[in-house]
Parts: C-alpha cells; structure tokens; sequence
C-alpha cells in the first residue's frame, strides 16, 4: 500500500484469512473502463465475481489452509500488489503471457507457508497509456508495489507519476531510464545490451552480412541505433537497415530491399501483431537466413499464429530458463524446474519470455517485501545492493544510482520449435 498504509492497516487485515482487494473507477479521467481480476493464490479457490458499469472484479482466496497469512513472515499483513497487464487491444497476445506468468508466480510464492503471502489485483490497460493511466490511478493508492506495464504505451503515460510518487514499480520494458532513486525498477537488461548479445552471436556464428528491419517506434528505433551502432565492434558488416510502421500490413518493399541484400542474418526489433507481418513478409520474398530477435518478441502465441510462413530458423537472445537441463546451478536448476513444470500443469503449455518476465518483477518484489511496512522501505531494500534472485536474470543487483540494474546469467541464444511450441538452447 502506497507509503505507511500498510501499516495502518494491519489490525484490519489480521482479522481476515484471506483480503480481497478491489478497485474502483477513476473519478472519470479515463474511459479505458480497466478490467480488473485478482489473480488466484496457491490452492486458491474461485471467489465471487461482482460486475459493475466499467469494471469487473473477481477476488479469490481459499479457506483451505491453517496458516494465516504474514504469521510466518513477521506477522505481516500479505503485501499487495497491483498488476497493470494488456489483457484487450493490439497486445492482448502479449499480455495473455504476462497475466500467465503473473498468476503463477502468486501460486508458486504462496504456495510456500514460510513466505510472507502476496495478494495480486490485476487491471487491463487495454494496450494504450490511456488504460496504463487509469490502472496506475485505480491501483496505486491500494498496492505496496505494482508489476507492470511491461509494454511500453502503458509505461510512457505512468513514468512520470510513478517516478516521484510511488508505489515501488517493476517493469520489463527494456528502455524505461527509470530515475536515479526512483520508484521505478527495471527488470531486463536495455536493448543495447540485448543487441550486442546479437551481434556477438552473428560473429561467433561466422554470420557477418547482418541486416536489420525495426518498427518505428521508440524500442524499434533504440534497436535499429544499437544495430548499426554495435555492429563495427563486433566485425560484422551492416548491409541493409529497413523500418516499418507497426500498423502497416504490407512489408514488401521492406522485405524485398532486405532478400536483395543477401543477409547472412537479420535481426528483428518489433513485437505483437507486427511481428508476424515482419516474418510472413520475409518469408515471401524469400529471404531463409536466420532472424535473430530479442526475448520481447519470444511470445509463443504470436509465433504459432505465424505458423509455417517465417524463414526456417527464428533465434532469440535470452535465458537457460526455457532449457533448465542446461543450468549448472542446481539450486537455479531446481527454481527454474518447480516454477515451469506448476506452469505447465496449470496453463497446458510452456511459459514463454513474457511469462517469465511477468513473475520475475512478482519476485523481485515479494522477497524485498519480506520484512518491508511500507513502499519506503521495499525501495530501500531492492535498491541496496543485495542480490535478488529470479528465473530469468537473477542475482539481480540494483542500487541507488542504478534502478536498471545488472544481471547475473550470460545471454543464451535460443531457437524457436513451432512442432513443440518451446525454445531450446543453439549449440
């Protein structure tokens, strides 16, 4: 809860076994009309569903465990966190990974009685900073922290608020700049970081024609910089760069300027519904070299709805998460393991980048608020230096000075399996 009122609320809070939090509209500012739902907790069971005008609020809980909630934790009310995720709109696809990944990393936390348990409120922003807005409005008041938005429209419309009035804020937009001492944490390495992995990748593969194509938008134009920044460094020559606008459906000329080039591998900066007008363009003008994204664009519903029409080989630079029988480190192993397989038997599929996005910042967040009676006090302990650990990045470091961060696991290049609809490890 935004500040100390958490705090003021704890004798409230431990007279109950389980707190259903629900938000209301926005005194009008917005007519995003967010959907929110309160994601279910470990062995959570169905609560009731109450629907008004704008919104609709499902909480959940479940009177099935003889442990109180905070006992084992300090005697902690849970700490309550808001979701901002694009559940509507352009980035449903997208979102549907992040909500995923979020629900289970409550489950996954929860499930553990000696953790101080986590309560969720979720609220669509319907893919525009309008909804990003109002879900910032509707939540912020009544959440220790929020997760999201992960996706930039969203993110752009709260920066600013969220930057000097809080609560905590996680995102996984790889570009946030979050202020030195801010409330706002980024939860993945920038996209110059994700682009030298590429490049790096394409010159140890002796792939040394690389050719870019990157919506024109803001990450998109970061990338197409990076590329051409980054790409001397690493000995590769840059033979064609090629921008799109994501709401164009016709790529030809992109894609056909990109085949004439004759590329040894193309890297791809876009995400959503663009990306699969990306892949099915490049396809029809025949270009088979690899396409090397970055994890944004691992989202595997897009990448089934793109189907057979892609070249052969789509790689992207991320994590052994998606392959845990490669990590060395059993603890990490184990983590990594536990997390994918509740995963699986839950949703029937593998999570992909944006599920594991969603619950590192659900991580990050729930091990700083251990102890943490305030939103003052989860900044302190996420910004102090110490090491906090996650699926994807982890030991993740913040401090002060540096609210983006560094991670502690080397960059992984990953192929996509449209037969299996999972990401393995490229020898």
């Amino acid at each position: 809860m935004h500040r100390g009122h958490l705090v003021r609320l704890l004798g409230v809070v431990l007279a109950f076994a389980v707190l259903a939090a629900a938000c209301g509209d926005d005194d009008g500012d917005s007519d995003a009309s967010a959907s929110e739902t309160s994601a279910t907790s470990a062995a959570g069971d169905a609560g009731t569903a109450t629907t008004g005008s704008d919104t609709s609020v499902t909480t959940s809980g479940s009177d099935a465990s003889t442990t109180t909630p905070g006992e084992a934790a300090g005697d902690l009310p849970p700490l309550q966190l808001g979701s901002i995720v694009s559940q509507t709109g352009i980035f449903a696809a997208v979102g549907a990974g992040i909500l995923r990944g979020v629900e289970q990393a409550e489950a996954t936390w929860n499930a553990e009685p000696s953790n101080r348990q986590i309560a969720i409120t979720t609220c669509d922003d319907q893919s525009t900073p309008e909804g990003g807005l109002a879900c910032y409005r509707q939540l912020a008041e009544n959440s220790d922290a929020i997760v999201g938005p992960h996706l930039f429209p969203g993110y752009r419309a709260v920066k600013d608020l969220v930057a000097t009035d809080g609560p905590v804020l996680m995102t996984g937009v790889p570009f946030s700049e979050p202020p030195a001492g801010s409330y706002i944490f980024q939860t993945q390495p920038n996209i110059d970081d994700i682009v030298d992995g590429q490049l790096a990748y394409a010159a140890e593969a002796e792939l040394t024609r690389v050719a870019s194509i990157t919506s024109n938008d803001q990450p998109g134009n970061i990338g197409m910089d990076a590329v051409a920044n980054l790409a001397g460094e690493h000995g590769v020559e840059l033979v064609a760069q090629e921008t799109l606008d994501p709401q164009a459906q016709n790529l030809s000329p992109q894609a056909e300027s990109i085949a004439a080039a004759e590329p040894d591998v193309v890297i791809s900066w876009t995400i959503g519904p663009a990306l699969i007008n990306v892949l099915r363009a490049l396809d029809a003008a025949g270009v088979d070299a690899p396409v090397l994204m970055g994890s944004g664009s691992m989202s595997a519903p897009i990448l089934t709805e793109a189907g057979e029409q892609t070249p052969p080989t789509l790689l992207f630079v991320a994590s052994a998460s998606f392959e845990p029988a490669a990590i060395d480190d059993a603890d990490y192993r184990a983590r990594v393991e536990n997390f994918n397989d509740s995963f699986v038997e839950r949703f029937d599929q593998a999570p992909d980048n944006n599920a594991y996005l969603a619950a590192d910042a659900v991580f990050y967040v729930a091990e700083a608020g251990t102890s943490a009676e305030s939103t003052d006090d989860l900044r302190d302990v996420l910004q102090s230096g110490e090491p906090i650990e996650s699926i994807l990045w982890g030991p993740y470091t913040y401090s002060g000075d540096d609210h983006v961060g560094s991670k502690g696991r080397d960059f992984e290049v990953l192929e996509w399996n449209l037969d299996t609809q999972t990401f393995t490890i490229v020898d």
